[in-house]
């Protein structure tokens, strides 16, 4: 039995979409993990990061039962940091708000409180996010993808796989967090919580150029791939 499920590591990713294998072999690889607080599917992507390009490698949807397996096979994979769409290492007496959430709302980004019932069960599932990962020496950085396609000028209201579209997201994120810092604008205290990126990021990963994120944005760059 695990914090996520009873499931046991096998392998299977559930429903995954694909570009070349072969660009795994270069660049850094960053991981975006979009977790559920609920009964639906979690979002996995892994990108691999050059300088002025940003390659989409793999993405993909793990229902509850198949979450351990993911974050398994995501722990096996060299990434040099993860983003994660909630909150990592809220304390029971944090409140509503932590200081770096503060920082992000007085800069325009949209959040829920922390104390929600909603916001509870998902900072259960980022904490054990952040223990596994913690174990593997992987950095974590706290994203929310909402708020970075705003500041991309973009929507994801056209695409309708929202979990595998945040986990790209955050994997993008966390990469211009460490590959263009400049790029970024992230809040502290309390966590690390990127809420903005600058428009080239887009350009570079191909998530720029229209008023919203439509399926053949991301289909353009991937291969789907039943599994």
């Amino acid at each position: 039995m695990n914090d996520f499920g009873s499931d046991t590591p096998c392998g299977d990713m559930g429903s995954r979409v694909r570009a070349d294998g072969k660009a795994m072999l270069h660049g850094r690889l960053y991981a975006g993990i979009d977790p559920s607080g609920g009964r639906s599917s979690w979002g996995f992507a892994v990108v691999s990061w050059l300088p002025g390009l940003c390659r989409i490698i793999e993405a993909w949807e793990s229902r509850p039962s198949r979450v351990y397996s993911s974050l398994e096979s995501l722990a096996n994979i060299p990434v040099n940091a993860v983003g994660v769409d909630a909150p990592v290492n809220v304390l029971r007496e944090a409140g509503p708000w932590r200081e770096c959430e503060l920082e992000a709302l007085r800069k325009g980004a949209r959040l829920l409180p922390l104390n929600t019932p909603g916001m509870m069960r998902l900072s259960r599932n980022g904490l054990s996010i952040f223990r596994l990962f913690e174990e593997a020496g992987v950095p974590i950085v706290e994203t929310h993808p909402t708020s970075i396609l705003s500041s991309l000028d973009l929507s994801n209201t056209a695409y309708r796989r929202r979990h595998l579209l945040d986990a790209i997201i955050s994997a993008i994120a966390v990469g211009a967090f460490f590959e263009e810092p400049a790029s970024v604008r992230a809040a502290l205290g309390g966590c690390i919580l990127i809420y903005s990126v600058d428009e080239h990021i887009g350009r570079e990963c191909g998530l720029s150029g229209k008023k919203q994120v439509p399926e053949e944005t991301i289909k353009n760059v991937l291969k789907e791939k039943r599994t």
